[in-house]
């Protein structure tokens, strides 16, 4: 490009150089075990639910993103993490496992019924949030 000098630390700002994408999440499955208790697709709930007895907690419960193609795939992103949302923190609390950021464990503290939103945060905004999903804590 006539009269451009590159500023090695201006690539960002250079049309030319490709940025970096980061994985882009349009659905997600949770896991325990292996097998599929939750699986959020195109912007809704398609199967499942969390279930928990009262004073327990989960399995860890891993979680998965899907591509537009349905591939799974964990974010390798620097800053990327997981949040997690309780609608009523008195019947359910959720946190992530110690060590892991992608496993969590969901408690019961009441039976009842409640909500879970899952979100793929990189830095401090959402890339991907789920719907609300089922969270049953039974006796």
């Amino acid at each position: 490009m006539p009269g451009y000098i590159e500023d090695e630390n201006d690539k960002d700002d250079n049309p030319v150089t490709p940025h970096e994408e980061h994985n882009e999440a349009e659905g997600m499955v949770l896991k325990v075990n292996g097998a599929n208790i939750v699986v959020v697709k195109e912007g809704k709930v398609e199967s499942g639910k969390v279930t928990v007895k009262t004073g327990e907690s989960t399995a860890e419960i891993t979680s998965r993103f899907l591509h537009h193609d349905g591939d799974e795939f964990i974010p390798d992103e620097e800053g990327s993490s997981l949040a997690l949302e309780i609608a009523d923190a008195t019947i359910a609390t959720a946190a992530v496992v110690s060590g892991k950021e992608w496993e969590f464990k969901v408690s019961g503290l009441k039976a009842g019924t409640t909500t879970m939103v899952v979100k793929l945060m990189h830095n401090d905004h959402a890339d991907f949030t789920t719907p609300a999903i089922t969270v049953e804590v039974i006796n």
